[in-house]
């Protein structure tokens, strides 16, 4: 019987354990506003979102109907040029940090003004490219306040919502593991041997979530708005987002080989002690 309750409570601590550093990871990467600005300011410098972006921002700055009617048509290939090098401007990377930041608000908050639920923001960037554009014609033109592309459904906003709350509870998860993890200890016969496989298996629960990490940007993209800049950002977004899961995967299945490790190390201590005792 006691064995049965070490290993059930054995189990249960490492699939908590599991459990609160995904809980962990989404609510510093994905919830917290400055986590997620630092985990997607490298969409800054991909190519691909580059290219969507600038192509994005090109068609909203040659159709605003703020540039004179008689002048539209002729100016439009040096608002094309001028918007289109809007990734390029030394002040690109704010404006793309301004963007994320602003979008993570407007998402969370509920006040995106649109019916999809998740947003992305590019106003900050179609201003530059706007004051760039007016400098280029000699004239002004009004920096729109809300450039919104939409990325998912309010239903997803939804769902977004029901798992930041759950992520905040990491540190329960983590709690519970902890109380698990001791009273497997108690239970076991030999604790050491017990300590050593629950290493085990978090290093295992580690490789598991490590590859599982890899069915996440389908799943994203599926989710995903229509167009090319919405397919794209949240294409190379949640790859990023996988590196950066991964990285904390491979430190969370190391601790489980150093625990295990430590586990056997000292049931081979022990158990040379409890020999030399018995032949002393």
């Amino acid at each position: 019987m006691r064995a049965l309750l070490a290993a059930l409570s054995g189990l249960l601590a490492v699939l908590l354990a599991g459990a609160a550093l995904c809980g962990a990871w989404a609510n510093q990467r994905v919830f917290d506003r400055d986590g997620f600005v630092s985990l997607a300011a490298p969409l800054g410098s991909d190519a691909e979102f580059r290219a969507a972006l600038a192509s994005a921002v090109t068609e909203e700055v040659a159709g605003t109907e703020d540039l004179p009617a008689g002048l539209r048509e002729l100016v439009r290939p040096i608002v094309e040029r001028t918007a289109g090098a809007v990734t390029e401007l030394d002040g690109f990377p704010h404006a793309v940090n301004e963007t994320l930041a602003n979008s993570h608000t407007l998402t969370f908050s509920g006040t995106t003004g649109s019916e999809a639920g998740i947003t992305l923001d590019i106003a900050p960037i179609v201003g530059l490219a706007v004051t760039r554009v007016a400098d280029a014609l000699g004239t002004n033109l009004p920096v729109p306040e809300r450039v919104l592309v939409p990325l998912g459904s309010a239903q997803t906003a939804g769902q977004l919502t029901f798992w930041q709350d759950l992520a905040a509870q990491w540190w329960v998860a983590a709690l519970a593991a902890a109380a698990a993890l001791v009273l497997m200890l108690l239970a076991a016969r030999r604790s050491t041997t017990a300590l050593a496989w629950a290493g085990i298996g978090t290093a295992l629960l580690g490789g598991i979530l490590w590859l599982a990490a890899v069915q996440v940007p389908p799943l994203a993209e599926g989710a995903a708005g229509s167009s090319e800049l919405a397919a794209t950002f949240v294409g190379r977004l949640a790859g990023m987002a996988v590196a950066d899961f991964r990285s904390w995967a491979i430190v969370f299945a190391g601790i489980g080989l150093v625990v295990a490790v430590a586990g056997f190390t000292l049931r081979a201590l022990l158990g040379g002690d409890r020999r030399k005792k018995a032949t002393g």
